[in-house]
């Protein structure tokens, strides 16, 4: 593996052991969890990076606070997000700032899209958190929340209070907690958003960084790109491996020898580039069979049982299983929202 690609997998690894340990503070027992964490892992056959943060959404879904990580996020400390962090702090404002280092966000989560709107037309600037993997991340959108607002605090030496946030929670039941979470965010969160997104005031997105520095910021964007150009490398091997893995789900359960044959190579060696690369057969997997599967339920023509057996399950309960684990919400709950949102 590359010096990059090493340094890649150290930064996510390290920094999904920083969020775990963050929760001390909630009076959890860490190593328990991690041992919860493990057994999830091994029960869904997850061997990728990126399996390990959706196991972990399931977890801190079941075990933690609703918004807990927004105070695990400002906790961690400047510098966690290695490259990220410092370019954030190069840049004249916090506007600024976010426009920037979303192009680059792909190095911390590359299955989230960072949406930046400088505002206009009436409209305040907003920061919003798409997935590629999942529905929804409830984990990563509070914990990023969290750190963004911490450290963006302490770069602008301001405030920095929301104007809104809409969060894809039900509104929490305890009232003290809800006002701990609005004290630390500034505003009465929207919850039951279909994103989760910042909104700030334009004084605050147009606040000044006051360790901006245009020299240092060129070397760090430099860097910045060679590390997108090393996981683009990656990325291309997994995209040209679910390509195939898309194409043999039509006729069953995929094999690892019969994808490593269409590419013209042996499974030993198609595992060693995976491994090498920071990816797994089992979520290449996953994730083929979720892009299809949101394929064929956005076809109204197409039963449960129907999409469930194009996927290469056996039984219509298996793949809800599978679906709800990886979207957070059954088929045909997924159906659904897509149509009223179609129907808006």
């Amino acid at each position: 593996m590359s010096d990059a690609g090493d340094g890649q997998t150290t930064l996510t690894e390290r920094n999904r052991d920083a969020m775990i340990r963050g929760f001390a503070r909630f009076g959890i027992d860490i190593d328990a969890l991690q041992r919860e964490l493990a057994g999830k892992l091994l029960r869904c056959g997850a061997d990728s990076t990126a399996a390990a943060f959706l196991c972990w959404n399931d977890l801190y879904l079941e075990r933690l606070p609703p918004l807990s990580a927004l105070f695990v996020g400002a906790e961690t400390p400047f510098g966690q997000w290695e490259v990220i962090d410092f370019l954030a702090a190069c840049y004249p404002t916090v506007g600024e700032s976010f426009g920037h280092i979303g192009g680059h966000f792909g190095l911390i989560n590359p299955h989230v899209e960072f949406v930046v709107s400088n505002g206009g037309g009436g409209e305040l600037p907003y920061v919003e958190f798409r997935h590629t993997l999942s529905e929804r991340d409830e984990f990563f959108d509070e914990y990023t929340t969290g750190i963004f607002l911490a450290h963006y605090r302490a770069l602008s030496r301001s405030p920095l209070r929301l104007a809104a946030l809409h969060s894809v929670r039900p509104r929490p039941d305890d009232a003290g907690w809800r006002a701990q979470i609005e004290g630390y965010l500034g505003c009465v969160p929207t919850y039951g958003a279909r994103y989760g997104r910042m909104v700030f005031a334009r004084g605050d997105w147009d606040a000044a960084l006051k360790g901006s520095n245009p020299r240092l910021r060129a070397a760090l964007e430099a860097h910045a790109l060679e590390l997108r150009r090393e996981e683009a490398r990656a990325q291309s091997f997994g995209a040209r491996v679910r390509a195939v893995v898309g194409q043999v789900l039509r006729d069953g359960e995929p094999r690892i020898s019969e994808v490593a044959q269409r590419l013209g190579m042996t499974a030993r060696t198609l595992q060693r580039r995976l491994q090498d690369e920071g990816l797994g057969f089992t979520t290449l997997v996953d994730e083929a069979r979720l892009e299809l599967a949101r394929r064929y339920l956005a076809d109204p023509t197409l039963s449960i049982a129907e999409v469930s057996f194009a996927l290469g399950y056996s039984e219509p309960s298996a793949f809800t299983r599978a679906f709800k684990r990886w979207s957070g919400r059954a088929p045909a709950e997924y159906r659904e929202s897509t149509r009223a949102s179609a129907a808006q």
